[in-house]
């Protein structure tokens, strides 16, 4: 039975070409294929039956003639050969990004704006200690979260931390096991109400929730703070789809881990910027796993939950409890945003009679 080329992130193609036994070219293709140890976040070491599949090899790579001018029957990897072709190596063809123009073009001429991603600011926004004091009760809905955003946006502070920052606040036993993380990922969704517009009510449709709603990527570093909020997005939207769009592949530094729920499979987009992700391992076209895999994953979700607590503080803020209407659906961003920036200004994230 024909091993499964699983070491490669995203890839479960099956067949293949073993690591060589030269301690060099074997370094070269754990360098090349980008992946860490799922234990210790280390180098990572295949056994004999890892394989990498032909489709992450070039032409150049195989013995083109035989010693007798002949062409080969069966190909054979050439001594200096070394895997190339990844996701994140390939380069974006003419063809490919036309297609992507179009679709973008079409998306912004068809869909009205309750059902497209609400652009209204950048996602480098600023926050600042002190809030202005103001009475909730004297605004409607969407004065109060525009009011509570142009506070936070007033300030100079960076609601991104740097990677120091966020290891010195990390709790110990999160430092011990995941060093490196840099932030929690996580998406949530807020319901609004119908559309009356049908191609607005396909938009902002969620399957999972079975009703219209928007979709909100958010970030967490280790000790608890939301250091990241991502513009809303229709219900329809795939967590794939806002995490291409977001700046978070970005704002991260060569070197650094994200954690995220088995929903982001988005190993590929991290992998070009040498960012590590630690997510629960899938057991797809996998019939046996160690021992060590579930140990490992119950690691991981021991600690995820703690970007899933602070979605839950959140959405106890009045605004978010009922669905938006029309109006608040196009601030969206603004009013998600609000909320989960006042979730840093608790004291604690768990509630004392959790």
């Amino acid at each position: 039975m024909p091993s499964t080329c699983w070491c490669v992130p995203g890839c479960h193609l099956r067949g293949g070409h073993a690591f060589p036994n030269d301690l060099e070219r074997k370094k070269g293709w754990i360098n090349a294929i980008r992946r860490l140890d799922e234990n210790t976040m280390k180098s990572w070491s295949p056994s004999q039956s890892v394989v990498v599949c032909k489709a992450h090899f070039t032409e150049n790579d195989y013995v083109q003639e035989t010693f007798h001018g002949c062409k080969p029957s069966i190909q054979r990897l050439l001594p200096t050969a070394i895997p190339s072709l990844f996701s994140w190596t390939k380069q974006e063809t003419e063809a490919s990004a036309k297609r992507k123009i179009r679709a973008v073009s079409q998306r912004i001429d068809d869909c009205p704006p309750t059902a497209e991603p609400l652009l209204r600011f950048t996602d480098e926004i600023t926050q600042t200690p002190s809030l202005p004091m103001f009475s909730a009760e004297n605004f409607s809905n969407d004065d109060t979260a525009m009011h509570l955003h142009t506070g936070l946006e007033s300030g100079e502070v960076n609601t991104w931390p740097s990677s120091s920052l966020v290891g010195y606040f990390s709790p110990s036993d999160f430092k011990s096991k995941f060093p490196t993380t840099r932030i929690i990922i996580d998406g949530t969704e807020c319901p609004v109400k119908k559309p009356k517009a049908p191609k607005a009510q396909q938009a902002t449709f969620s399957s999972y929730k079975n009703r219209n709603t928007v979709k909100i990527l958010v970030g967490s570093t280790p000790g608890g703070l939301v250091n990241y909020v991502s513009n809303a997005y229709g219900g329809c939207a795939s967590d794939r789809h806002i995490v291409e769009r977001c700046k978070i592949v970005q704002l991260c530094n060569p070197g650094d881990s994200v954690m995220a729920d088995k929903g982001f499979n988005v190993q590929d987009l991290f992998a070009r910027m040498d960012v590590a992700d630690n997510i629960p391992t899938f057991f797809k076209k996998r019939n046996r796993i160690s021992g060590k895999t579930p140990l490992r994953d119950r690691k991981v979700s021991s600690k995820r939950v703690h970007i899933e607590r602070n979605i839950g503080l959140c959405k106890t803020y009045k605004i978010l409890t009922n669905a938006m209407n029309g109006t608040e659906t196009k601030l969206a961003s603004d009013i998600t945003f609000s909320c989960f920036m006042l979730c840093n200004f608790r004291t604690c994230i768990v509630l004392k009679d959790a």
